[in-house]
């Protein structure tokens, strides 16, 4: 048998043996430090959140769909040897290892009702327009607009999109709360008969490419209080739910848009506004240096609006307390989950390079093998849907063996093979004290 056989088999086993400081298993869970050489736990590898997966489609919940997150795979300690092969002409090996339990465990978000998307799409919803597709002209127009004003390296037009876009997920989370979307669809708020809907509407016709220069955005007299109304409910649900830099964000947005003594405005005098605003240096300076902005809403829409505002302070204290509980909105459930499953035999391959003084050097090239079956238990929220939820994750077995096909891409990643090269480049090498004979 030549020499480096005879050296790969004897580093292989040694990595099994807990009479060898390269005990693979020892190392992984405590970590190792001999002399100068310092091997750290290999406690965890992380795994890609899974993305929205839908589990159920029916009444009362409508859509449930399921997003992992954070998610890390451990207890890699937990294996086993199960066959080793050296081929010294080709430079390569096979090794055959399986783990007896892993762990797959992080966090989770269930959705029902609505998908979430930007909060563009979430407005046009909510009003019932057709502006939820990509490809709807209303959503197509405001992309053009953004792109124009990102084109712009004057002013502030790339602060605003990249403001509104790093707030998106806080704008989409105001549509959960059921008070703001009866204000904002025109269910318990109108100006004067006419909802937002309306000006919507009013502002895509002046948008338009014919109209921009021509016809003013709020010629309305209606318009800017209606505007100013839906902005306050945006910036007092933000705030409620949290979300202060996008609340901060919306009480700024009109004095980035209202030129001095522009009133009414075409769009392009609101573009050339905001491309002749200098931009803040950051979110918070924008609170601090915004325009001023001298507008007030009449006291007969303050006095609309103020048992609109308590109703959405009142809804998000009750879903903070528990007493609407999430599952009776269409807010997000979020959660933790695990899952403890074993692996059928997997296959590392590698290669060993001999430098000029004739020491070894390991690298392993992947891992393969079949996949494992993995099975999620969440942990529990209030209400009924909770088991329905579990009992749909017991029976996706397409998400499974999503679950499964991660876990032994994560094993074929750069932490794991890279600590097992490392492990048996050491050992080839008797770096840490002989191997096992």
């Amino acid at each position: 048998m030549p020499d480096s056989v005879q050296v790969m088999s004897k580093a292989w086993q040694s990595l099994w043996s807990q009479d060898t400081p390269y005990h693979l298993s020892s190392a992984i869970e405590k970590g190792r430090r001999v002399k100068l050489v310092w091997l750290r736990p290999l406690a965890s590898i992380p795994l890609p959140p899974t993305g929205s997966v839908v589990l159920l489609n029916r009444e009362p919940w409508g859509v449930v769909s399921v997003d992992f997150r954070n998610n890390q795979l451990s207890q890699l300690d937990k294996i086993s040897n199960e066959g080793f092969e050296f081929d010294a002409a080709a430079g390569t090996f096979t090794g055959k290892i399986a783990f007896h339990e892993l762990n797959l465990a992080g966090d989770y978000v269930v959705h029902r009702g609505k998908a979430t998307g930007t909060s563009v799409k979430m407005a046009a919803k909510s009003m019932g327009l057709r502006g939820v597709a990509d490809d709807d002209p209303n959503i197509s127009l405001a992309q053009s607009y953004q792109q124009e004003l990102i084109q712009s390296s004057a002013g502030s037009g790339r602060f605003m999109v990249g403001t509104y876009y790093d707030n998106n997920d806080a704008y989409v989370q105001c549509f959960q709360n059921s008070t703001f979307v009866n204000a904002w669809n025109g269910t318990t708020y109108t100006t004067n008969g006419k909802n937002t809907a309306y000006f919507a509407n009013e502002t895509s016709n002046a948008a338009s490419s014919s109209n921009r220069s021509s016809v003013n955005v709020n010629a309305d007299s209606d318009y800017k209080v209606h505007s100013f109304a839906m902005q306050s409910l945006v910036t007092i649900t933000c705030h409620k739910q949290g979300n202060t830099t996008a609340s901060n964000a919306a009480s700024t947005f009109a004095s980035y848009t209202s030129g001095p003594a522009q009133t009414p405005q075409t769009v392009d005098n609101v573009m050339n506004t905001v491309q002749t605003t200098a931009p803040p240096t950051s979110p918070a300076d924008a609170v601090k240096t915004a325009p001023v902005n001298t507008f007030k809403l009449p006291a007969e829409t303050l006095a609309q609006l103020q048992p609109i505002i308590d109703a959405i302070i009142k809804e998000e204290d009750d879903v903070k307390r528990g007493i609407l509980i999430r599952e009776q909105t269409e807010r997000p459930i979020p959660g933790m989950y695990r899952s403890y499953f074993g692996t059928g035999s997997l296959t590392v391959t590698g290669k060993v390079h001999t430098a000029e003084n004739g020491d070894l050097s390991v690298e392993c090239t992947g891992v393969s093998g079949p996949s494992p079956e993995v099975e999620a238990t969440l942990g529990v929220f209030p209400g009924q849907l909770h088991g329905e939820v579990q009992d749909a994750l017991g029976r996706a077995n397409f998400l499974k063996a999503v679950l499964g096909r991660r876990v032994v891409s994560a094993l074929s990643g750069p932490q794991f093979l890279g600590y097992l090269s490392r492990m048996l480049t050491l050992a080839a090498g008797e770096k840490l004290g002989p191997i096992s004979g």
